[in-house]
């Protein structure tokens, strides 16, 4: 996680092996897996993500507004 001036962006990464093929007779189930990326391209402003040998990592970035003071 690192908070730049106007974002603030996290990063996630998975050292597990990439995405292997479904098996024919195989019925994925949209209650358990597929939505964690939906979710988080809805709540953030910019998501990139990038593969490498060892498996992927996302970054996802919120904008940030700058606190203003409370008024005593």
């Amino acid at each position: 996680m690192t908070l730049a001036p106007d974002a603030l962006h996290l990063v996630v990464s998975d050292h597990g092996l990439l995405p292997r093929p479904r098996r024919p007779h195989a019925v994925p189930d949209p209650d358990e897996h597929g939505r964690g990326i939906h979710l988080v391209e809805a709540l953030t402003a910019r998501v990139e993500t990038r593969h490498h040998d060892n498996g992927r990592w996302v970054r996802a970035t919120l904008p940030v507004a700058a606190a203003h003071p409370m008024a005593a």
